[in-house]
């Protein structure tokens, strides 16, 4: 693919806990109440989450509504950001000899989740003259988080949902470089590439932002 980048070494890279004063202030803003949840929580877990930042995004903000949004780092969502991408795009290597609309069907809920921590980026993590050229979360058919929650819904309806629902997606994959998808055919690999540029143009951004 092309601008491929590796998804486990910006994971490592991402993930990186610099122990000085300022982490230790942050990690203090969630209660023992909430890390002792969170901690039960990931005993009875159905899946495995494998850093600090998809933990308290997934599973503190999404599943269990017990940490703000407001207290979550921006590093930790842009782990939980890299580590969502990085399922997507394994669930896209299961996606041969499918058609685009089951194959999305199998990415909703990691490729929802990634852009529901990009949404937070955008919303509460990046100054204004930061988010040009980023991609963006307004509107209905435009918004990718709301676009992979519909799909994510969809999944609970199996493939027979499907057909009533291809071409909902013609907007959000404009809006991420990708020609308008054709249902019933493979889902290319030169669109999954032109996301895979959306999802890094967000992790040069920050990059270069981040302290926290």
């Amino acid at each position: 693919m092309a601008s491929q980048y590796n998804p486990l070494e910006a994971l490592t890279a991402a993930s990186l806990d610099v122990y000085n004063e300022q982490s230790k202030s942050q990690a203090n803003m969630f209660t023992f109440s909430s890390i002792g949840d969170l901690a039960k929580a990931l005993i009875y877990a159905a899946e495995a989450l494998h850093t600090r930042g998809a933990i308290r995004h997934i599973v503190g903000v999404i599943q269990m509504e017990i940490v703000n949004t407001d207290l979550i780092t921006t590093s930790d969502l842009w782990v939980s950001m890299i580590e969502n991408w990085g399922e997507v795009n394994k669930e896209y290597n299961h996606c041969t000899g499918i058609p685009l609309e089951e194959c999305f069907l199998k990415m909703s809920k990691y490729m929802w989740r990634m852009f529901h921590a990009m949404r937070l980026i955008w919303e509460n993590h990046l100054p204004a003259d930061a988010k040009s050229g980023l991609v963006e979360f307004e509107g209905t058919f435009r918004n990718p988080e709301h676009v992979m929650k519909m799909w994510l819904d969809y999944k609970k309806g199996g493939k027979k949902a499907v057909n009533k629902h291809k071409l909902d997606v013609g907007a959000f994959l404009g809006q991420l470089g990708c020609d308008e998808p054709v249902a019933g055919k493979q889902f290319s690999p030169t669109c999954i590439s032109k996301i895979n540029d959306k999802v890094n143009a967000y992790n040069k951004k920050l990059a270069g932002l981040v302290t926290d």
